[in-house]
């Protein structure tokens, strides 16, 4: 933590001093697009007259994982306090095939 000091005494700037208060480890992954999905088994959709059967969920820009947590996405730099972030998309999917 940077030091305090109340007045400027021996004009050496204390207030407009640099500090590491505020650095943090930049690395981040991005979760940018996942997708699941699941095929029902050939067994139990022929028995409901169908020859396939697939369930998903895709999910796109779900987040991040850094040990940043001051800002909206570690992606822009320094300065981005304030940032949006990206939207959050969420995507299920049904494809029957008969």
């Amino acid at each position: 933590w940077p030091m305090y000091t109340w007045a400027d005494q021996l004009g050496k700037r204390n207030v407009a001093r640099e500090t590491s208060q505020f650095i943090f480890n930049g690395d981040y992954l991005a979760f940018r697009e996942v997708t699941l999905s699941y095929s029902v088994p050939a067994s139990i959709v022929n028995k409901i007259n169908m020859q396939g059967l697939t369930f998903s969920v895709s999910g796109q820009n779900l987040g991040y994982w850094t040990e940043c947590k001051h800002i909206a996405t570690p992606e822009y730099g320094r300065n981005t306090w304030g940032n949006y972030k990206l939207p959050r998309t969420v995507i299920f999917g049904l494809n029957v095939t008969f």
